[in-house]
């Protein structure tokens, strides 16, 4: 296990640090495009789900263990725009509309910890089978498409060089 690392930053650790990005290129494309999701989202958070077992056995011994975590994260609301920060929703809602319910399932997604590191070198997690599940369409004077992820496949550990727009993931040797 590599070793801990440590926060760069002083005093509380602003939201912004943990940030998350999904490809947003084209079907076949050679390359990932990351784009860091967050427009006129004002909170978000990993729910870990742990997968935990606990209790008592016969001889009156309390037991517990975890074997897994199952992560997902909803950003509500997520609101359709223009330029890059609107093809993720514009997808979603393509992908609903001729119902492609495997493609919910095919994102790329980039869970960035930018309290580790520094601007070209912050840390961050690649998953290849992140599943998107959108949650409503619509809204009062705005079209939202909030939506779930839920982090899976393989994971690969690395940096990439900011927090913000499209960014590029190295992965760590």
């Amino acid at each position: 296990m590599p070793t801990v690392p440590v926060v760069n930053k002083t005093g509380d650790i602003e939201r912004k640090y943990m940030a998350v990005a999904i490809d947003i290129s084209d079907e076949g494309a050679q390359q990932p495009e990351y784009h860091v999701i967050g427009y006129k989202i004002t909170s978000s958070a990993i729910e870990l789900n742990p997968d935990v077992e606990n209790g008592t056995d016969i001889r009156g011994v309390n037991f517990a263990s975890m074997n897994k975590f199952e992560p997902s994260q909803t950003f509500e609301p997520h609101r359709l725009t223009g330029g890059k920060d609107g093809v993720l929703g514009a997808r979603l809602i393509h992908m609903f509309r001729y119902r492609d319910m495997a493609g919910f399932s095919k994102f790329k997604c980039l869970h960035i910890w930018g309290m580790f590191g520094a601007e070209g070198a912050y840390e961050a997690d690649s998953y290849d089978e992140c599943t998107i599940s959108v949650t409503s369409i619509g809204g009062e004077a705005w079209t939202d498409v909030p939506f779930t992820v839920t982090y899976g496949g393989n994971i690969k550990h690395g940096t990439v060089d900011k927090l913000i727009n499209t960014v590029t993931f190295t992965p760590a040797a």
